[in-house]
C-alpha cells in the first residue's frame, strides 16, 4: 500500500464515532501518502473526528512523504512515528497539544497546524532545519515561539494569525523569512524584528504602540500592514528609509499621533491607506516638476487629531490614496498634481466642504456621504487621454452641493465624453467605451 485517501464528507451523518485498532496502519510500512479530509467542507471546524483509537495508535510509517489528517484525534504523534522522509505535514483543526518527533526531519518542507486550538508546544520542529513554511494560524493557546526556531534557516513563510495568547517574539534572525503574519495577535504589545529579509509584514489588529528603530533594516519590505492597530501612537522617522515599500496601510489607527517624514527614498510607494484615523486635516500636497517633465511632490501631514506634523516627499508613484472617515474640512489645493494617482477615496468625511482640482489620471473618486460638501473645483479635473478611459466619480448623498458645483460636474462629464469621442474617431474603428458615473443625489 502506497497511498490512502479517506473522504469524511458523509461521516458527519454518523452519530457515533468509529473505533479503530492501534494496528490499523501497523503493517503499512511502505505507505507514502495518507490524507484524511472532508471534501464537503475542507475547512470544517465543528465537531470531532469520527475516527478514534481507544487503545492508541501504532504508526511506524518510515516512508511517508505526505501526511494530511483533518481533525487529528490524538494529543501527540505516536512515539514510533519515524518521519525521516516526511515532506508535508498537515494536521489542521486537530487535538494535538505538542509536536514530538523522535528523530530529525531533513526532508520536511511544509507544516500546517492551523486551528489546532490545544497546541502548546512546537519546540520539536526546531529539528526541521529545511522547513520552508509554518502555518500556526488560529492556535489560540500558543503563548510563545521556542528560541530554537532560529534553527529554521530556510523558513520563508510564518503565519501566526489569531494566536491571541502570543505576547512576544524571541530574539533571533530567521535569515530567509519573507512573509510574517501576526494579524489579530491581540496580546502582542511589542514588535521584535526577527528577520531582515522580510518582504511582507502583517501587524493588523495587534496591541503594539510603536515600531522599533530596527524597522529601517527591512530594506526588502514591500508591504507594511498595520490596519486597526488601535493602540498605535507613533511611527519612527526611519520609516522613510524603506526604499522598496509599495503599500502602507494605517487604516483604523485611531490613536496615531504622528506620521513620519517620508522622503524621496520612498519613490516606490503606490498605496497609502490612511482612512479612519480621525485626522482633522488631510495631507497637504505641494509639487514640482522633475527634469523628465513628470510631476512629483511632497505630502505634509500636519495634524492627526489635535497633533500631526510631518511630510511625505516625492511620492512619484502614488496610485491609491484612501482618506475616508476622517475629519478633513478641505482637500489640499494642489492634490491635482499627484500625476499617477488613479484612486482617491474620501467617503464619509463628514466635515469636508470643498474639493479642489483633481489629478488628471484619476479613474475613481468616491465622495459618498460627505454631508458638508458644498464646492467643487471648476474644472473638476484636468483632461488627459490615458490608456484607461473608464471613470467613476461618486457624489451620492452629497446634498449640500451648490449649483456651481453641480454645473462643474456636468461640464466635466461633457468635456470628458467629447475627448473620448475624438479619440474614437482616430482609432480606426477599434471599439472603446466611456463609463462615467456621477451621482449628485
Amino acid at each position: 500500500m502506497r497511498g490512502i485517501f479517506i473522504d469524511m464528507c458523509h461521516m458527519s451523518k454518523v452519530t457515533k464515532r468509529i473505533p479503530l485498532g492501534y494496528m490499523t496502519f501497523g503493517k503499512m510500512r511502505n505507505l507514502r501518502y495518507l490524507k484524511i479530509y472532508d471534501s464537503c467542507c475542507p475547512r470544517k471546524c465543528n465537531g470531532d473526528c469520527k475516527l478514534y483509537f481507544p487503545e492508541g495508535l501504532k504508526f511506524p510509517l518510515q516512508e511517508v512523504r505526505y501526511l494530511d489528517w483533518l481533525k487529528f484525534p490524538l494529543e501527540e504523534l505516536p512515539s514510533n512515528f519515524r518521519p525521516k522522509n516526511l515532506v508535508n505535514l498537515r494536521l489542521t483543526y486537530s487535538k494535538i497539544q505538542r509536536i514530538v518527533l523522535s528523530q530529525e526531519t531533513p526532508q520536511l518542507k511544509w507544516v500546517d497546524l492551523s486551528h489546532s486550538s490545544k497546541l502548546l508546544n512546537i519546540s520539536a520542529l526546531s529539528k526541521a532545519e529545511n522547513l520552508l513554511s509554518l502555518n500556526l494560524e488560529g492556535c489560540t493557546v500558543l503563548e510563545e515561539l521556542p528560541l530554537d526556531i532560529q534553527n529554521m534557516k530556510s523558513l520563508i513563510f510564518l503565519n501566526l494569525r489569531g494566536c491571541i495568547r502570543l505576547c512576544f517574539l524571541p530574539t533571533m534572525d530567521l535569515i530567509s523569512l519573507k512573509t510574517l503574519i501576526l494579524t489579530d495577535c491581540s496580546s502582542l504589545k511589542e514588535f521584535q524584528l526577527i528577520s531582515n529579509s522580510l518582504e511582507f509584514l502583517h501587524l493588523e489588529g495587534t496591541s503594539i504602540k510603536g515600531l522599533p528603530s530596527t524597522i529601517k533594516n527591512l530594506q526588502r519590505l514591500v508591504l507594511l500592514n498595520m490596519r486597526n492597530c488601535k493602540l498605535l501612537e507613533s511611527l519612527p522617522n526611519c520609516l522613510c528609509e524603506l526604499k522598496l515599500l509599495e503599500e502602507l496601510i494605517l487604516s483604523g489607527c485611531s490613536m496615531l499621533k504622528n506620521f513620519p517624514s517620508i522622503k524621496k527614498g520612498m519613490k516606490h510607494l503606490q498605496i497609502l491607506l490612511f482612512d479612519g484615523t480621525g485626522a482633522e486635516e488631510m495631507p497637504k500636497v505641494s509639487y514640482f516638476t522633475r527634469s523628465e517633465g513628470q510631476a512629483t511632490g511632497s505630502i505634509i501631514l500636519q495634524q492627526l487629531g489635535s497633533f500631526l506634523q510631518s511630510s511625505v516627499n516625492r511620492v512619484s508613484f502614488l496610485q491609491r490614496l484612501c482618506l475616508s472617515g476622517n475629519d478633513f474640512v478641505s482637500l489640499q489645493t494642489d492634490i491635482g498634481q499627484l500625476y499617477h494617482l488613479k484612486w482617491l477615496d474620501v467617503k464619509h468625511c463628514k466635515k469636508l466642504k470643498s474639493v479642489p482640482l483633481l489629478p488628471p489620471r484619476l479613474q475613481s473618486f468616491d465622495a459618498h456621504a460627505c454631508d458638508s460638501l458644498e464646492k467643487i473645483a471648476n474644472p473638476l479635473a484636468l483632461l488627459l487621454v490615458t490608456e484607461q478611459i473608464h471613470t467613476t466619480f461618486n457624489f451620492s448623498n452629497c446634498y449640500k452641493l451648490d449649483q456651481e458645483a453641480k454645473d462643474s460636474i456636468i461640464s466635466y462629464t461633457r468635456r470628458k465624453s467629447q475627448l473620448v469621442l475624438d479619440a474614437l474617431s482616430r482609432c480606426n474603428g477599434v471599439c472603446l467605451f466611456l463609463y462615467i458615473i456621477i451621482h449628485t443625489s
